[in-house]
């Protein structure tokens, strides 16, 4: 049994009265009254802000609240055995108060609208849940689609990957609210799935969408940030790989409208995972992600079991279409390997992903070095002057590079590999990220580099980086046109920061000298005052010398020169 309710916002002007509305028998009263004084309204900037505008919307009729003078008590009526939506956007919760014929309604639903006041959602009148069996359980999605909600889709699924809600919706669908309601038996497992092309938070102009999920009244997950994620719930659900197992977890979301034209506007993805190195030849598991030139979004899941430890993964995606464009990503056990948004540039091109724990052996020994990069952000982060739920790309950039050959400050986007090939979307709070590449090997020649801001800003809380399996730590700021990077050369065993022209500046040079005069000064002193007591002692009769005699029977003196 699934029930679905959507309320498209319809900009249609209302005119609140003084006095209370008289409604017909078959009708209540819908009022909102606010307690929001002018100080609040200006001390909190409740107005306006970017795109958004606090707003409160009931079928059929909406205010929007421009000016503090636009806030008055709003009254309608509705039909009382109907199920009625009140939404509430922008306003503090304390803000305002519901009552629906008379009798006071608890705020309902609550998703992020402005990064500081929510969007609400409170039922009213005959509004009757699905009524489940003493074996079922009741599963609710809901929905809030801001400005990017026709980028996203989501889907429940039973343990069989029988779909049992399928939410997809058209392109220009926003700023709606939808509810998906169903009864499934309580004792099997269920998975929820959500993709979209873009992982927005709450402070974007674009209206970050929102979603809650509950399973028999309790929350499995509220988020108003993700690109992929995957939710597991019920009382049957098991771990899904043995404790010698490893999962590797693929994502892909694409529209339609990204699917190139003419003969290759329809289309499959390909890949493949398969074990890397001497067993590259022996594939695990692989598939095909349709791709169909309408106005339709496919979200793909695909969950994978290996083998623990010893072994290497190489998982492959390519597409015959020219310029395609898709979002992916790539996991295993939580580390993630792969976020990314972007076109296949050309047609056939294959991405590649390397996972687990790979060798050299991977590598062609004689040519290359295997660069292993380990990453872990920080679990809070702040970004003008605010705490968004995950880190911008941006403010992480990295890249291995050949400096000797690179004259430009940004080596990420002329490197030989660079963070915006494996991460061009967001970085998650406190998640590890991990990059596994074959590279040409470069004594020193070639460098790691990691920008400065990433670990000024607290954005990097560490990151280790392997040569053949060797932790590299000779990492340091170097001067010159690289000076906003932190440098880790990979010359294993070398100390590539040591330069082959060893000549001393002219400072140094002048420094010796001068140190070099002052001991000769001293030199020169000591000679002429042991010149002028020798003469002395020519003049003066025989006397015992109490020195010499010292020096016969043993006793010394010791002698402190200060300079």
């Amino acid at each position: 049994m699934i029930g679905k309710s959507a309320l498209p916002l319809l900009f249609i002007s209302y005119i609140s009265t003084a006095t209370a509305l008289r409604c017909n028998e078959t009708d209540a009263l819908i009022q909102v009254k606010f307690n929001i004084t002018q100080e609040q309204w200006d001390a909190e900037e409740l107005g306006p802000s970017g795109f958004r505008t606090p707003f409160l919307q009931i079928p059929g009729d909406e205010a929007i609240y421009r000016r503090f003078s636009d806030l008055t008590d709003f009254e309608a009526c509705l039909p009382r055995d109907d199920c009625s939506e009140v939404i509430v956007a922008g306003l503090p919760t304390d803000g305002y108060r519901i009552s629906f014929d008379g009798e006071p309604i608890d705020i309902g639903s609550s998703f992020p609208f402005d990064g500081t006041n929510p969007i609400t959602s409170t039922e009213v009148g005959n509004c009757f849940k699905p009524t489940c069996k003493d074996t079922e359980a009741l599963v609710e999605v809901q929905f809030w689609a801001g400005g990017d909600g026709g980028a996203t889709s989501y889907r429940v699924e039973g343990k069989d990957g029988d779909v049992i809600m399928d939410f997809n919706p058209p392109p220009l669908f926003e700023m709606s609210l939808t509810r998906n309601l169903a009864c499934v038996p309580r004792n099997s497992c269920y998975t929820f799935l959500i993709g979209t092309h873009f992982q927005l938070h709450p402070n974007s102009i674009f209206h970050s969408s929102s979603y809650s999920v509950l399973f028999d009244g309790d929350f499995v997950r509220k988020s108003d940030s993700w690109l992929f994620e995957a939710l597991h719930f019920g009382d049957g659900c098991k771990p899904r790989c043995n404790q010698d197992e490893s999962e590797v977890e693929f994502f892909m979301f694409q529209r339609g409208l990204n699917c190139g034209f003419g003969e290759d506007a329809q289309h499959e993805f390909k890949w493949n995972l398969s074990l890397a190195g001497d067993n590259a030849s022996e594939s695990i598991s692989s598939g095909v992600v349709p791709c169909t030139n309408d106005t339709s979004s496919s979200l793909a899941q695909k969950s994978v079991c290996i083998p623990k430890g010893s072994s290497c993964s190489a998982f492959r995606i390519s597409t015959p279409s020219f310029r395609t464009s898709a979002t992916y990503s790539l996991a295993m056990d939580g580390v993630n390997f792969r976020k990314y948004r972007g076109q296949f540039e050309e047609v056939g091109e294959i991405h590649t992903t390397n996972m687990g724990s790979c060798t050299v052996g991977l590598c062609d020994e004689q040519t290359e070095d295997l660069f292993d990069l380990e990453m872990h952000t920080a679990a809070t982060y702040e970004q003008s002057g605010r705490s968004p739920p995950f880190i911008d790309h941006w403010a992480i950039g990295w890249a291995l590079f050949n400096h000797s050959s690179i004259e430009t400050p940004f080596p990420r986007f002329d490197g030989l590999i660079s963070s915006w090939e494996y991460n061009n979307v967001a970085y998650d709070l406190d998640s590890r990220y991990r990059t596994i590449e074959c590279v040409p090997k470069g004594k020193c020649d070639y460098t790691f580099g990691v920008d400065t801001r990433a670990v000024d800003d607290g954005a990097l809380k560490s990151y280790t980086v392997r040569q053949n399996g060797v932790i590299l730590g000779d990492s340091r700021e170097v001067p010159g046109q690289f000076s906003d990077w932190i440098m880790t050369p990979l010359g294993l065993g070398q100390n590539c920061f040591v330069t082959e022209n060893h000549s001393l500046s002219s400072g140094a040079i002048v420094g010796i000298i001068i140190a070099c005069c002052v001991v000769l000064s001293i030199l020169i002193g000591l000679i002429m005052v042991c010149m002028v007591r020798s003469e002395e002692r020519k003049n003066e009769p025989d006397e015992e010398d109490p020195l010499n005699e010292n020096l016969l029977t043993g006793e010394s003196y010791i002698v402190y020169l200060k300079f």
